[in-house]
């Protein structure tokens, strides 16, 4: 009798999941296109977007290194291809920087695994890639048609099709972005999403490329930014912003300008436009009133401000601002853009500010003001720094999280890097002409410095969290 229950229980079982409404590509009915029966597409078997296997993501745990050794990536790119319109001191001929090329790619992990073996479309990215000695690159996986998308999971990372390659050539230390980014995922789900990424040694056509990190493209995925499909009304959209963006509103940053990243700029209505532009603008009206709480998840929101004002980033309020938004639900802010933190750069104007101190807070603006206006937020920031300094941020937490970045970043790959790139040519006056360089004389300095800074850096914040203004 208990087999016979048993048997009837699995096929119930079985029924439903024939017998499934979902729109995915597999039969496990999770919503994504694996079949490990989970609701994201990075394979561990859970429910969330975190990585690693269960499925608490309420509350901060770290659970070491993301890779046990470096990774490798060779690309092969025909050199017919190539423009020689690269930027001082860069190699040359390069990829170009406006419409992707055809190139072979194959990613192995430490222990020679091939995680992508495939074409890519490449070209060169970020705001100042036609500066940089060292290029980042913006790629997508393709089929062998060079045309329809090929996404793949890799190193650890769900399932896309998009991805960066950053070469960290402003960032001598390689793990500023990442140490915000992992500690942003690290407290909590999906209203936490940040760019996941992994170190990697490149070679182009068999030329040494030193060290990138291959980093999630930010989008809608249920691996990346996990949220509904818009119903062509705009109710639910990605937005970055950015100083070439074609919705102009202002909530109190220094740029106004937004992009939409979802639905993509090439792809967004009239309708769906007009719809965020009148969202954005209730929000600015909400901050100016003191009820940012109205608009935003504050929970969200507090730890993007403490995480990047721990790191001092420069261009927190400024620029390059990512925010999502599903219907029904506050808005969340995603952390990006920051090499210029964690020490650097030293600003050579005027006006006495510089991040190359560890006090004084990142540059505010009325953003700033009109958040501390709503008390769901400043009652609420000294607290959140407290519990942040009891976990990711504790002086212990933050010593292991580097020396487990170290444990990838082989003195290999770092002689490699800085013999086809040396560190002293590094100028970050080419991103910004008031940025000045601080010194270093070889990377072991640069992550003396780095720990030394941070060292510094939340023993201010301790002192002066209650007087934030």
């Amino acid at each position: 009798m208990k087999n016979l229950i048993i048997l009837l229980f699995l096929m119930i079982l079985a029924g439903c999941s024939k017998y499934s409404d979902d729109d995915d590509t597999d039969s496990s009915s999770d919503g994504d296109s694996d079949g490990d029966g989970d609701s994201d597409a990075d394979g561990d078997g859970d429910g969330d977007t975190d990585g690693d296997t269960d499925t608490d993501t309420g509350g901060w745990q770290y659970e070491g290194p993301n890779q046990a050794g470096i990774a490798s990536a060779d690309l092969t790119c025909n050199g017919l291809d190539y423009v020689i319109a690269c930027a001082p001191n860069a190699p040359s001929p390069c990829i170009p920087d406006s419409g992707k090329i055809l190139c072979d790619l194959v990613i192995s992990d430490d222990s020679g695994t091939e995680h992508y073996n495939g074409v890519v479309g490449i070209e060169r990215w970020g705001r100042s890639a036609d500066k940089y000695a060292k290029p980042n690159y913006d790629m997508e996986f393709r089929l062998a048609d060079g045309v329809t998308e090929n996404p793949m999971p890799c190193l650890g990372m769900g399932r896309e099709e998009d991805w960066y390659l950053d070469g960290s050539w402003t960032d001598r230390s390689f793990m500023r972005s990442d140490i915000v980014h992992d500690i942003f995922q690290e407290l909590g789900g999906t209203d936490h999403p940040a760019a996941d990424s992994r170190f990697l040694e490149l070679t182009v056509n068999g030329e040494s490329r030193g060290i990138y990190r291959l980093m999630e493209k930010l989008k809608r995925d249920d691996d990346r930014i996990d949220m509904e499909k818009d119903d062509g009304t705009g109710v639910n959209f990605i937005l970055k912003q950015d100083d070439d963006g074609v919705i102009d509103v202002s909530i109190g940053s220094d740029v106004t300008q937004w992009v939409t990243i979802y639905p993509s700029d090439d792809s967004v209505t009239s309708i769906q436009s007009a719809a965020i532009a009148e969202w954005l603008n209730q929000l600015a009206a909400g901050l100016a009133a003191g009820i940012a709480s109205d608009y935003l998840n504050i929970d969200n929101v507090l730890d993007w401000v403490l995480l990047n004002e721990f790191a001092k980033n420069i261009r927190t309020f400024s620029m390059s601002m990512y925010l999502f938004k599903t219907q029904g639900e506050l808005a969340n802010l995603v952390p990006w853009d920051v090499d210029m933190s964690l020490g650097q750069p030293a600003l050579t104007g005027t006006g006495g500010f510089t991040n190359e101190s560890p006090e004084g807070w990142v540059p505010h603006n009325s953003l700033v003001a009109n958040l501390l206006k709503d008390d769901a937020f400043s009652s609420a920031l000294a607290p959140r720094w407290a519990e942040l300094r009891e976990g990711p941020l504790s002086d212990a937490a933050l010593t292991t999280r580097i020396d487990d970045y170290l444990i990838t970043l082989s003195d290999s790959a770092i002689s490699n890097n800085y013999a086809v790139f040396p560190l002293a040519e590094v100028d970050l006056s080419v991103v910004n002409s008031s940025y000045g360089t601080p010194t270093r004389t070889d990377f072991a300095a640069e992550i003396a410095a780095l720990r030394g800074w941070i060292t510094a850096r939340l023993a201010w914040i301790d002192a002066n969290i209650n007087s934030y203004e």
